[in-house]
């Protein structure tokens, strides 16, 4: 027998459950979102890094310039000897900064594009509870009304 109460218990049921399972779509939409957000987060860091290294190399470069005209203006050979060294030991050394300073980059990158992920999984995690809790709440539904429905016909 349909009553009232049991056309309201439906109603109830059903927007329960439809409110649930938009609640876990708006959730995992914002987990995506910030997701996305991280990528370019990502994306932004290897471009830092990028740059960071090229004014590390310019900034090199420039000394290895000013090295060599104050080694030339004080008339020492500069292929040979310690001038030579010298200029060695400052490029390889301005490698080095610029190798540490993309790394570094790259390495916020790596963290930032493992946030994505974690932050896609828990997109995926919130979306199935949200139909998960749906699906409950219409189960849950269709036993109160059926349990309504059984106590009423006594």
């Amino acid at each position: 027998m349909c009553t009232p109460v049991l056309i309201f218990m439906a109603i109830a049921a059903v927007a329960g459950a439809y409110q649930q399972q938009r609640a876990g779509k708006t959730a995992s939409r914002a987990a995506q979102l910030n997701a996305n957000i991280a990528l370019q987060a990502a994306a932004d860091a290897k471009r830092r890094g990028d740059a960071a290294e090229a004014r590390v190399d310019q900034r090199t470069a420039l000394l290895v310039g000013r090295q060599l005209s104050l080694l030339g203006a004080s008339g020492a050979v500069i292929g040979e000897g310690t001038p030579s060294l010298l200029i060695a030991d400052t490029v390889a050394i301005g490698e080095l900064d610029a190798m540490t300073a993309n790394n570094n980059a790259l390495r916020e990158a790596w963290g930032l594009q493992a946030q994505a992920a974690q932050f896609d999984f828990q997109s995926e995690a919130l979306l199935s509870a949200g139909n998960t809790a749906a699906a409950v709440t219409l189960i849950g539904g269709a036993a109160n009304i059926t349990s309504t429905s059984l106590l009423s016909t006594k």
